[in-house]
């Protein structure tokens, strides 16, 4: 495999309720809000609940969190 992509970070996109945001930033994982997107009603990706959620977009790999 190339080296250089193996340092390269990876990313996912989850809808997150403000608990599970701040449970990530205990975590200290490396995220960031998905510009262009609003807040919405709608079901968090890892609670389940029906909340205002936000767009968030999770780094991990060899730079990001595991």
């Amino acid at each position: 495999m190339d080296p250089e992509r193996e340092e390269e970070m990876q990313t996912v996109d989850r809808n997150l309720c403000p608990d599970c945001i701040e449970n990530i930033r205990a975590a200290q994982l490396t995220f960031r809000e998905v510009p262009g997107r609003r807040q919405e009603t709608d079901v968090c990706d890892w609670c389940r609940k029906r909340r205002l959620i936000r767009r968030i977009r999770i780094e991990y790999g060899k730079k990001g969190g595991q």
